[in-house]
């Protein structure tokens, strides 16, 4: 699913394989071939002066398809649960303000903050759950 949404930043270019002695032993060790994912992707990293964290992203000011993604699944049927349940507990809030709604520039603005993290490697495509 993020594979496309990485892509489509072009910040990214491809390795043909593993680049530490370590993943490429590993690669090479054929009692580990059982063990293997059967991925077809190689790895990525970022081009020559390029950042491509989330937080980066978001302290630039840019919305992510990521962040996006993470307001929708953060409202989906907010609206039904009670008051009591959405209501703040006692506590420290950090200076946060959790809305009712969750927009997509509310989760921008607390990943570029640091209270909130995006779990987004670019080698790892796969959203989290």
């Amino acid at each position: 699913m993020r594979a496309s949404w990485i892509a489509e930043r072009g910040d990214t270019e491809e390795l043909p394989g593993p680049t530490s002695s370590y993943g490429r032993e590993r690669l090479a060790d054929r009692k580990l071939a059982e063990l293997r994912f059967d991925l077809r992707r190689k790895p990525l990293r970022a081009k020559a002066g390029r950042c491509v964290t989330q937080m980066h992203y978001a302290k630039k000011g840019v919305i992510t398809p990521e962040m996006e993604y993470i307001a929708i699944r953060e409202n989906q049927r907010r609206d039904l649960l009670s008051d009591l349940i959405t209501r703040q507990h006692p506590g420290q809030d950090f200076g946060a303000s959790i809305k009712r709604a969750i927009t997509r520039e509310f989760v921008r603005d607390e990943v570029a903050r640091g209270r909130a993290i995006i779990p987004a490697n670019i080698n790892h495509p796969e959203p989290s759950r």
